[in-house]
């Protein structure tokens, strides 16, 4: 087999885990490995999107020691960033070149990674973010300029689940805008877009929609732009504004029927 063919069989599979565990499907379905954790050697992280701001930069949780974000639902190499928690800057010294990496979807698919020894040069944010190869870069920062990068190939694949969409379910993709906080400092406003790429419409409701402080309740929706219910058409983009109550934590988890969010510094 020649290294061009290889290449699309890797394209073909890469494709077909994000289809199947990085989209929403449908409501009420329980994924079969109920979360994706990303591990590292013998550590084991549970996976959650973060989006790059508008002005480029990128602000990740300093203690969150079990969790991994996934930055910018990247898809050819997978960027992930760590806090920087002393398991993980430990990684610097520890981890071995040789060592893998793996990452386990909602939907049982495996993606395994054979990694480089860390480096200790933080390159900017264009280059931690180049999408040119498969791979994954997994990088802690400290500060502006200081921290280190762990990079894999990848090495292996096991797929175990295709899903085919069945045009009776909901199919959306969701993302996060931007974050704002009201004059007085007491709502939060929330930008969203929600693209049906399915053949029905759907009815997106308050009980869909939840944002939870870090060791609290969840919070449920105050406002919306345009008011909830709010219908959704096949092909249709809509951007919609959420107003919550701010949350007295620091970090705080935002669910959109099946997606999650890590938001914070608002």
């Amino acid at each position: 087999m020649s290294i061009k063919i290889v290449r699309l069989c890797i394209v073909f599979m890469l494709f077909a885990i994000l289809v199947t565990s990085c989209q929403f499907l449908g409501f009420g379905e329980k994924p079969p490995c109920d979360q994706s954790v990303l591990k590292i050697g013998e550590s084991t992280y549970q996976i959650k999107s973060i989006e790059t701001k508008k002005d480029g930069t990128l602000k990740i949780p300093s203690n969150t020691p079990d969790k991994a974000y996934w930055v910018d639902n990247t898809e050819t190499n997978y960027v992930f960033a760590l806090s920087p928690t002393e398991n993980n800057l430990a990684f610097q010294n520890s981890l071995q070149a040789d060592e893998s990496a793996s990452i386990t979807w909602e939907n049982c698919n495996t993606v395994t990674f054979k990694l480089s020894a860390p480096q200790a040069d933080m390159p900017d944010h264009s280059i931690l973010m180049d999408q040119s190869t498969s791979g994954i870069t997994i990088f802690v920062q400290q500060e502006a300029a200081k921290g280190f990068v762990i990079k894999g190939e990848l090495a292996d694949e096991t797929i175990k689940t295709f899903n085919t969409p069945d045009a009776s379910q909901v199919q959306a993709e969701i993302s996060l805008l931007e974050t704002t906080t009201s004059e007085d400092g007491q709502t939060i406003r929330i930008e969203i877009s929600i693209l049906n790429y399915g053949e029905v419409s759907f009815i997106l409701t308050s009980n869909d929609i939840s944002l939870t402080p870090e060791n609290a309740s969840a919070l449920t929706v105050t406002g919306a732009e345009p008011s909830l219910p709010h219908e959704i058409k096949p092909g249709e983009t809509s951007t919609i504004y959420l107003t919550f109550s701010r949350p007295s934590s620091q970090t705080a988890t935002l669910k959109i029927l099946a997606a999650e969010y890590e938001i914070e510094g608002y």
